[in-house]
C-alpha cells in the first residue's frame, strides 16, 4: 500500500486535476484505493494562452511551457497537499500534441516536484506508451480492467477528456481481451 498523488490536465485546457489516494496493487492485479483528497484547480486565462501559443508550434514554446507548468504543479502541490505523507507522484502533464502510435507530447517539467519532495515521479505515460508498442492513448483501459475484470457482465466505460475514449472489458476477462479506443472531441 502507497499513498499516491497523481496530477493530470491532459488534452483539455480546463484545469488541473490532482487526487491523493491509497493505492493497493499485488502482483496477481488484485487492486484496492481510497481517496483522501482531490483538488481541481482552473486554468487561468494566462495558462491557456500560454498552452494554445505552444500547442503544435516550435520547441521553444514547448520548454518554456514545460518549465512554466512544471513549476505551477509544484506551486499548486506545495501549496494543497504538502503537509500529507506522499510516497510517489504521477504526472500526466498537458498534451500539446499526439499522433497515434508515432509521438506525443506532454509538457509540465516533473523536475520541480521532485526538487520539493524528493520523492519518485512518474511520468511522460504516453510517450513510453508508444515506445512499447501502444498507441499512446488511451490509457484507462488498464485501469478499467482493474475495476471491472472480476464483473459477471460485460463492461463499457466512457472517458470524456479532451478527447473522449472507451473501454470494453469482457465479463471475467484477461487483460489480453480488453478493447480500448478514442472516440473523437470530448470536452
Amino acid at each position: 500500500s502507497f499513498l499516491s498523488l497523481g496530477i493530470m490536465s491532459g488534452t483539455s485546457m480546463d484545469g488541473i486535476d490532482c487526487c491523493l489516494a491509497d493505492i493497493m496493487l499485488t502482483s496477481s492485479y488484485d487492486f484496492k484505493y481510497k481517496i483522501i483528497q482531490e483538488k481541481y484547480i482552473p486554468f487561468s486565462n494566462i495558462d491557456i494562452n500560454k498552452i494554445k501559443k505552444a500547442i503544435n508550434n516550435t520547441a521553444s514554446f514547448n520548454d518554456e511551457l514545460d518549465e512554466y507548468l512544471g513549476k505551477l504543479y509544484s506551486d499548486i502541490i506545495n501549496k494543497y497537499f504538502n503537509s500529507k505523507k506522499i510516497d510517489i507522484i504521477s504526472i500526466h502533464g498537458q498534451t500539446i500534441s499526439h499522433i497515434n502510435r508515432e509521438h506525443s507530447i506532454q509538457v509540465g517539467s516533473p523536475k520541480y516536484l521532485y526538487d520539493s519532495f524528493k520523492i519518485p515521479i512518474i511520468y511522460n505515460f504516453r510517450k513510453q506508451d508508444i515506445e512499447a508498442s501502444g498507441c499512446g492513448a488511451p490509457l484507462i483501459p488498464f485501469l478499467d480492467w482493474l475495476l471491472f475484470k472480476n464483473s459477471n457482465y460485460d463492461t463499457i466505460t466512457l472517458n470524456i477528456g479532451g478527447i473522449a475514449n472507451i473501454s470494453y472489458i469482457p465479463k471475467n476477462c484477461c487483460i489480453e481481451n480488453i478493447i480500448g479506443f478514442d472516440t473523437g472531441p470530448g470536452m
